[in-house]
């Protein structure tokens, strides 16, 4: 089988997505400080926003009739008591599609899930059901300078391989901001030596989030290392909260999602691909076997995943036997890279056919990995001849 015929690009959009829900999204409040809204998360819509401010519009009326609320100062005063905070009367005026300098502001997330509850209660209407009538309306968070991120409503394999990445060669750091120690930095990294891949991973952010984060040259993480950097406390909050990658040193305690393991075939072998393509390893080798009539040469694939988590090791692993691969788990006692202490890591490695089975139906995206399984089929077809 040709080496362009295997299966090395993500689709972009799963036939059998995920669908998150709104209570994702109620995880991802930013900490209210009990004086203003701006630092809450905020939601949009490009493609239906009359809709969304109508819909919205509807259900205010109808908590102020059945409050008695006759004021917009009125309902200033109520929603500041019942969410303990200070509401600014600019918020109110564009909850109800009101827009400043040509657009509008987007909705504040605790106020839009107060309205929902307050609605479902007083009208006896299902909650999950007007919450999924906002959900579907709702496209974008709205974050600091007006800038738009997208919603991520699914789980795709675009999101599933970043995951896997991060999880592999990323973090998630739990600094703060060096010009004010009190406010967390909120920022996503991954590091490697080659620059082309991480603008590669830079356009699948893109896609994923509406957001490109920026890629240099990190001369704190090694000589020939570069670095994908983006700070963003909405997407920050979505991969430790929702997607479950710890926060700081993560390399021991890592796993694969308890979303992703609930998810399609396609999405737990987006994040393996990405796992892999992050700590993973490819390896030719040549076997030899004696028999009667003389001796034969074979070019072998090996791929190999070590890392120090035996948690991810253990859900990769149980993934791939459940469809069909067969491997082999080991774990030893190692140096550190300074070799000054030992550190107990975990793994498997698939060989022979279980590994050109790896190539063909999950593959890799970094290009070095690429390189070298092409290598081994150019050898394998040599050796034919």
């Amino acid at each position: 089988m040709k080496f362009n015929q295997f299966n090395t690009k993500i689709q972009e959009v799963n036939n059998k997505p995920q669908q998150l829900g709104i209570e994702y999204l109620l995880k991802l409040h930013y900490e209210e400080d009990g004086t203003s809204l701006k630092r809450w998360v905020r939601v949009t819509s490009a493609l239906n926003e009359d809709l969304l401010y109508d819909k919205l519009s509807e259900i205010i009326e109808f908590i102020k009739n059945h409050k008695n609320i006759n004021q917009l100062l009125e309902l200033r005063d109520y929603l500041s008591k019942e969410l303990k905070t200070n509401i600014n009367i600019t918020t109110l005026y564009g909850l109800r599609g009101g827009k400043f300098w040509g657009r509008r502001r987007g909705i504040p997330i605790k106020i839009l899930d107060y309205f929902i509850k307050e609605y479902s209660i007083l009208s006896n209407k299902p909650l999950h059901h007007i919450q999924n009538e906002f959900f579907s309306i709702i496209d974008s968070i709205v974050i600091s300078g007006g800038n738009r991120i997208k919603l991520i409503k699914h789980l795709n394999e675009d999101l599933c391989y970043l995951l896997g990445m991060i999880v592999a060669d990323g973090s998630c750091p739990n600094a703060f901001s060096r010009k004010n120690k009190e406010y967390k930095d909120y920022r996503i990294k991954i590091s490697k030596d080659n620059e082309s891949f991480l603008e590669y991973l830079s356009s699948i952010f893109y896609s994923s989030f509406g957001i490109r984060p920026r890629v240099f040259k990190d001369i704190h993480s090694g000589p020939n290392m570069w670095s994908l950097d983006l700070k963003s406390k909405y997407i920050f909050r979505l991969l430790t909260k929702i997607f479950e990658i710890p926060v700081g040193k993560k390399s021991d305690i890592v796993k694969m999602p308890q979303i992703i393991k609930n998810s399609t075939k396609e999405n737990q072998f987006a994040f393996i691909k990405g796992v892999m393509d992050g700590d993973g390893c490819v390896y030719i080798y040549r076997q030899t076997t004696k028999k009667p009539y003389g001796t034969y040469h074979y070019t072998r694939l090996k791929a190999l995943l070590r890392v120090k988590s035996e948690l991810l090791v253990s859900d990769i692993a149980e993934c791939l036997k459940n469809n069909g691969y067969k491997l082999k788990e080991f774990s030893y006692l190692g140096n550190t890279f300074d070799r000054t202490s030992k550190i107990q890591f975990f793994g498997f490695y698939l060989i022979s056919q279980n590994a050109e089975k790896y190539a063909k139906e999950i593959g890799f995206l970094h290009p070095n990995k690429i390189k070298k399984v092409k290598e081994f089929y150019q050898q394998a077809v040599s050796l034919q001849h």
